[in-house]
């Protein structure tokens, strides 16, 4: 305990990174736990085969979802705030999705997008800081 306490103390940016780094582990299996419970409707809107994926799923086609929401990242700024980009729904190398299938994944399943962008999020939290400790803290 006398070691956490210490290294709290020399170095606060890289306990803190490594708190968004557990942060970001948790909400994935949040996340995973959220996919899995919703599985078949995420799978009718956007594959449009509700038993395309069993639950459990296997790692690689939880990570394929769960990418859904970054893929598109620039979809739904166009839908929630309207700003405009050049090439929109081009992603046929990802997953062909429209506006209407993006919109109602959106509307159904909220959540789903709020975790993804909350676990990027604090992956650069994580990354941000650790550099910044590197830095500052040890440099």
């Amino acid at each position: 305990m006398d070691k956490l306490i210490l290294v709290f103390q020399k170095m606060p940016m890289g306990a803190l990174a490594f708190f968004f780094l557990i942060a970001m582990f948790l909400l994935y299996f949040v996340m995973y736990v959220y996919v899995c419970l919703n599985l078949g409707g995420i799978c009718r809107i956007a594959f449009g085969n509700e038993r395309k994926y069993k639950a459990p799923l296997e790692p690689f086609d939880f990570i394929y979802i769960s990418f859904i929401p970054t893929t598109f990242w620039r979809e739904l700024l166009h839908l929630k705030k309207g700003i405009k980009f050049k090439s929109l729904y081009r992603k046929d190398f990802f997953l062909k999705m429209n506006q209407e299938q993006l919109k109602s994944l959106l509307t159904s399943f909220p959540v789903f997008f709020i975790l993804q962008y909350v676990i990027l999020f604090s992956g650069i939290l994580f990354m941000s800081l650790m550099l910044a400790s590197y830095y500052f803290e040890l440099g």
